[in-house]
């Protein structure tokens, strides 16, 4: 046996054991979702097409027309109507690198629409952040302006900072200090609660629901 042919054997052998472990992943996901679920009665769907009209489509700043989703859930939860998905992009910017993401993404409607669009980010990096100024180009990094959330950047029109400084509370830092694990965008009447590259378990989607219901209601009376 020549040492190409051992080397092309050991290469398919891996390729074989890494589609294996992401299929196993995928099970996995798949099981804990639909136990999540289950446990706070919601639809969930599966595999959904972004081009069909059954489905409202997950938006946010995550959205692109490369990114595929899946494991997508519906339902309401303490009177918010909200949306679970997995999703997957591919990201690359000239002269950065080109990065993969993969993240979980719980949408719920907020009771008012007059919200400023706000990006709270721990976790994107520059490739990320490079597309977010040519598809938002009304959001800048406003951090510097704002009490000090940790490493967590705001990115935010600078035309709406007054409403902005009265949505962050102490009550808010808090929040955001507690649930730092994710990412959250506040948009019109939604939220986004964002979690990046995650291990989907039970007491992840839990949290995730817990902190997006109560970002819900805590918005819905923020600065009236």
């Amino acid at each position: 046996m020549n040492a190409a042919y051992t080397l092309n054997n050991k290469g398919g052998i891996q390729n074989s054991i890494m589609k294996g472990l992401s299929a196993l992943h995928h099970l996995a996901t798949r099981s804990v979702i639909k136990q999540f679920a289950t446990k706070f009665d919601l639809v969930y769907f599966g595999s959904v097409d972004s081009r069909s009209d059954e489905h409202q489509l997950v938006r946010g700043v995550t959205a692109a027309s490369s990114h595929i989703d899946n494991n997508y859930t519906v339902g309401t939860y303490q009177g918010h109507d909200l949306i679970l998905v997995e999703r997957h992009n591919t990201v690359s910017h000239p002269g950065l690198p080109t990065v993969k993401h993969h993240w979980l993404i719980l949408q719920l409607d907020v009771r008012r629409t007059d919200l400023p669009h706000m990006f709270l980010d721990s976790h994107n990096g520059d490739t990320f952040h490079a597309n977010l100024n040519i598809s938002n180009p009304r959001l800048r990094d406003i951090t510097s302006l704002l009490p000090n959330l940790g490493h967590t950047r705001v990115i935010a029109p600078v035309e709406r900072l007054d409403d902005i400084h009265a949505i962050i509370t102490n009550d808010f830092i808090a929040a955001m200090h507690n649930f730092g694990q994710f990412d959250f965008e506040i948009r019109d009447d939604q939220v986004f609660v964002y979690a990046h590259h995650p291990m989907v378990t039970m007491p992840l989607l839990t949290d995730m629901l817990r902190v997006g219901a109560w970002l819900a209601d805590y918005l819905s009376v923020a600065t009236h």
